[in-house]
């Protein structure tokens, strides 16, 4: 109990001396704001600068300066000082005018001066034509420029004849660019340009002049006379000047190119008169010569002219033609529309010719050929039936110094095979020097492979006469008998599980040939069938095959069987069998009946 009181009696004292405290202080804050305070200068109130504007302005550059003042009526004591506010070229500025004075709050103010780019007037570009000569030809402005102001001129200065679209393009800092055309025209020499437009369309192409001269059809000439070989034929007298299933069918497209050139030959049998009566056009309209028209022969003739391209329009009996030529390409051509879905075209280009066509829009073709140095290569692309069912056909061509090879699937195939063939031809005489075929067959114990060489006849010594009779001979189609004998020829087999396929290592054949008659009545050659004995051996029996057939023939032979097959014409169907081979392989399916139709300009109706 008497710590009790102890503690409260210390808290009164604190309580006391507190308050006293405060009360001191009451007194002395009282005494400081009783005092008479100082008056401050600053405290005294500066008046707004008012009726004054700075406002944005807007020019058109010609030269002069351009200033941006304040307006209104400037209070009495009041200044302005600028910054940014002159110019002369175009462009933005943002000038200040800052207004102070005594009394007064000083106003900052901002404005902008614009001053916008000025056109170019009084300046043109006009067109203009010359002779050529063989001079720099050039358009130039005509007008004053204006001070500061460049120019720079596209697609100018030319030489050679034709129209060019010229630009001049005018520009500088204070100006908004001005553009100017104008056609530049170079007018031909117009002495000698009937003579040069003429020539420029070439000559109808020779679609057999890449062949020998020995390839002609007068060189497969063949009597009207049919060996009998129900009796025996003299070897002999057995033709060698016929062609095999892939040359035929080269001829073949070759006859048809050149039976549809027939409209574009009536074109060109009047060129000399089109020249002629062109050149007294361009005697009198020298300033129109790039389009012409007359009458030429039976029909209308339209030419038109344009820069590097000329391009011959007329029509035949309903049939359109265009004939044209490129100058600066070296290129020639025409296009013959003989119906809707019926269109031939060809191009030349140097030593390269490509000829194409459509008939009813079933059967499309295309060759092309090639000469460089003294190589030429041709590449033939045929088409027969519908979009959805159609046969093509695809043959390599090449004519070397010595020989003319061909590769393709023509030829006489065992049927489920996938075939190649290789005829190789000498181009002295255009006889089959001999034929290499590629069967590959799929048997049940998996793939058969053969390669099997087919030469005339003619080339083995021993056998001077034959016969055949029309009776299967167990894998030979018929029965042949050489040299008078009473009994068939042997052969020898080769197969089983080796080859995969029971085979023959060599036998005579008949095969089928073409050769042409010239018919009289219809003034053209005619083409026909002969059936022609000729000796296959597989390859891999090459070496032993003289001994294979003298020990199965000995006794029907006249001499000892051997096989004159020159060693030069051996490797040139080696050559081709496996060389160019490769070269067909690679692009047998590389054009389309699709890609034909479109060169040729077929449009087809959806």
């Amino acid at each position: 109990m008497k710590k009790i009181v102890k503690v409260c009696f210390c808290f009164v004292v604190f309580l006391m001396f507190t308050l006293l405290g405060v009360a001191c202080g009451d007194s002395t804050s009282s005494t400081q704001q009783g005092s008479t305070p100082t008056q401050d200068s600053s405290s005294v109130e500066l008046m707004d600068i008012e009726g004054i504007t700075f406002t944005n302005k807007e020019y058109v550059y010609d030269g002069t300066q351009k200033e941006l003042l304040i307006e209104g009526e400037m209070p009495e004591g009041v200044s302005v000082v600028y910054e940014n506010h002159l110019a002369t070229d175009a462009g933005e500025y943002l000038a200040v005018a800052v207004l102070s004075g005594e009394g007064y709050q000083t106003l900052r103010m901002e404005a902008k001066l614009t001053i916008q780019k000025a056109d170019i007037l009084g300046v043109v570009l006009e067109g203009d034509s010359f002779v050529y000569d063989g001079e720099i030809k050039n358009l130039v402005i005509e007008g004053e420029l204006p001070e500061g102001v460049s120019i720079s001129y596209q697609n100018n200065g030319k030489t050679e004849a034709g129209s060019y679209s010229v630009s001049a393009v005018l520009s500088g800092k204070n100006y908004n660019t001005l553009t100017l055309e104008a056609v530049l025209r170079i007018l031909p020499n117009l002495k000698g340009l009937a003579t040069a437009v003429v020539n420029a369309f070439g000559a109808v192409p020779d679609v057999w002049e890449f062949l020998p001269s020995t390839f002609s059809p007068e060189s497969r000439l063949v009597g009207q006379e049919s060996l009998d070989y129900t009796n025996f034929v003299d070897v002999n007298s057995i033709p060698l000047n016929g062609m095999g299933k892939q040359l035929n069918l080269v001829y073949g497209v070759l006859n048809t190119a050149s039976q549809a050139l027939y409209y574009v030959n009536q074109v060109y049998a009047v060129f000399n008169t089109i020249e002629r009566l062109y050149e007294a056009f361009l005697d009198t309209n020298p300033e129109d010569y790039t389009v012409f028209e007359t009458e030429a022969g039976a029909f209308s003739i339209r030419l038109v002219l344009n820069e590097k391209e000329y391009s011959l329009y007329t029509a035949i009996g309903g049939v359109n033609l265009s004939i044209y030529a490129n100058v600066e390409e070296e290129t020639y051509g025409a296009r013959v529309q003989l119906t809707k879905e019926s269109v031939l075209r060809y191009e030349v280009e140097g030593e390269a010719m490509r000829v194409a066509w459509v008939l009813f829009g079933v059967a499309s073709t295309e060759i092309e050929f090639v000469r460089n140095d003294d190589v030429v290569l041709g590449y033939i692309y045929d088409y027969v039936g519908t979009d959805s069912l159609n046969v093509a056909t695809c043959t390599l061509m090449e004519v070397g110094e010595e020989y003319t090879t061909f590769i393709g699937t023509k030829g006489d195939f065992i049927p489920t095979a996938v075939s190649r063939n290789c005829e190789v031809y000498r181009n002295s005489d255009g006889r089959l020097v001999g034929t290499e075929v590629r069967e590959e067959v799929e048997t049940t114990l998996g793939m058969a492979i053969f390669d099997t060489l087919w030469y005339p006849l003619s080339y083995l010594e021993g056998v001077n006469t034959i016969k055949k009779v029309d009776e299967m001979n167990v894998m030979n189609p018929d029965k042949i008998y050489i040299n008078g004998a009473s009994d068939t020829i042997h052969t020898k087999t080769i197969g089983g599980f080796t080859k995969k396929s029971l085979s023959r290592r060599f036998d005579i054949e008949f095969k089928t040939m073409y050769f042409f008659e010239y018919d009289e009545a219809k003034e053209k050659y005619v083409s026909v069938e002969k059936e022609i004995p000729m000796l296959f051996i597989q390859e891999e029996c090459l070496e032993d095959f003289e001994d294979d057939f003298n020990d199965k023939n000995e006794e029907y032979l006249t001499s000892e069987a051997s096989l004159s097959v020159l060693a030069k014409d051996a490797a040139a169907v080696e050559y081709g069998y496996y060389t160019l081979r490769e070269v067909y392989d690679a692009i047998v399916d590389i054009v389309s009946k699709e890609q034909i139709e479109t060169w040729c300009g077929i449009i087809k109706e959806e």
